[in-house]
């Protein structure tokens, strides 16, 4: 989307021009109505209303349980090998916020890896407090992952404070997030609290509830919703609320957005968005978050997601890139393409992962999980070896790996470690 000339700093806040607004509203309106919703007129909003006012945000944020399959046998050595091959890499000294993200979902901020020979020494022992500190304090920012004084994953905004994703200007997706709402959903799995303290650029005082704010302000139906129906719904007590532009969001509107997204589209070739509607339907259980209709909706989706992946699930267990059903045999380079290594792994880790959240009524067999366990268990150590060449590898690596291990009933970073302390 692009944005006017205001700047904070040097950096734009993408703040839409006037002139820009009505008809991305229009657009926006067009994509609800196939939706079966409405989509308020200018009219038609609530002139007393204050798009920039402070809402209402947990403490902490709502959980996302893990549904393990009910008879866990992969072997411990493939355990053992799942863990080993995910480390984080240890070559690159300026640290890619996407390798930051990835990773600290996977360990979570206790791991040290005291034994690993990391290109910046100064992450020996402390790598998990390295990597919190990243993503909540300016300074450490600049210190292991910016590439220049001028880039900060932390802005102040008219809202609060703005994690900077490449596509609001800088230095581009290496030093920022790189879809909207990644930040808040790596803090709500890490179970962060909205008054964590921030340390950001000219700004005093700060906490993550001013990124919840800022965020939700910033919510339209025109950009990615995945990270956003993860993060967002977990924090954010509101179930609708106006954003920075005046026009009316809810989680309705978010979960109807990616019920109509067409298969396989989308970051990771679809992946996420199965992960997301089963996150919202986790959060459903603990708070009224969706209307019946669209609870209904969701579920049905998942269950159509589940019939169709097991019906395209190859022989080794794994997944492709035509896991949607789309046939692609008759052009011989791009099925070679679609079953290259890292496609599989994107596919088969992303979908096992999200059934992994799914509860079993909804999701496949255990016997379809198992066997995609089984072909994630191999490959995880053939990517794994290559990762230190590649770091790029490293970001499927992460979700497969999660997949297994929480598959098989191993939910914490500490008995992931535990499996290295054995080694």
């Amino acid at each position: 989307m692009n944005s006017s000339n205001n700047t904070i700093g040097g950096v734009n806040t993408n703040v839409t021009h006037p002139s820009r607004r009505l008809a991305i509203q229009k657009i926006a309106c067009m994509l609800t109505s196939l939706s079966g919703f409405g989509c308020s007129k200018p009219q038609d909003r609530d002139s007393s209303s204050d798009p920039g006012q402070e809402l209402d945000v947990y403490k902490k944020p709502l959980s996302v349980p893990v549904y393990p399959v009910s008879s866990p046998s992969l072997p411990i050595e493939a355990i053992r090998s799942v863990v080993k091959y995910s480390q984080p890499p240890t070559v690159i000294k300026v640290i890619p916020i996407s390798v930051v993200y990835h990773a600290i979902r996977l360990w979570g901020t206790s791991a040290t890896f005291p034994n690993r020979e990391f290109a910046n020494p100064l992450l020996r022992g402390r790598w998990g407090e390295v990597m919190f500190a990243i993503m909540t304090d300016d300074n450490a920012y600049q210190e292991y992952a910016s590439t220049s004084s001028s880039s900060h994953l932390l802005l102040p905004s008219d809202h609060g404070v703005m994690a900077r994703v490449a596509d609001d200007g800088g230095n581009g997706g290496g030093t920022s997030s790189t879809h909207p709402g990644a930040y808040l959903q790596i803090m709500a799995e890490l179970g962060v609290s909205s008054e964590e303290r921030l340390h950001v650029i000219e700004r005093e005082e700060s906490t993550l509830a001013d990124v919840i704010n800022d965020e939700a302000l910033r919510v339209s139906l025109l950009i990615e919703q995945e990270w956003i129906a993860n993060g967002l719904s977990r924090y954010l007590k509101n179930t609708k609320w106006q954003n920075r532009f005046g026009d009316w969001i809810s989680f309705d509107l978010i979960a109807e957005k990616l019920v109509n997204r067409k298969l396989a589209k989308g970051a990771c070739q679809g992946g996420h968005v199965p992960y997301a509607l089963a996150s919202l339907l986790a959060v459903q259980e603990q708070r009224e978050l969706l209307s019946p209709k669209v609870v209904n909706s969701v579920e049905n989706h998942l269950r159509a997601y589940s019939k169709l992946l097991s019906s395209t699930q190859r022989e080794d267990g794994g997944w492709d890139r035509g896991w949607d059903g789309n046939s692609i045999a008759d052009n011989k380079s791009a099925l070679e393409t679609s079953r290259s290594l890292r496609e599989r792994l994107v596919a088969t880790g992303h979908h096992l992962e999200w059934m992994t959240i799914c509860k079993p009524a909804l999701r496949p067999d255990d016997s379809v999980m198992h066997s995609a366990s089984l072909f994630l268990s191999r490959e995880i150590e053939r990517t794994g070896r290559s990762v230190e060449m590649d770091w790029h590898k490293y970001m499927p690596l992460t979700h497969s790996a999660k997949a297994v291990l929480n598959a098989q009933g191993y939910l914490e970073p500490d008995q992931f470690i535990s499996f290295l302390d054995t080694n």
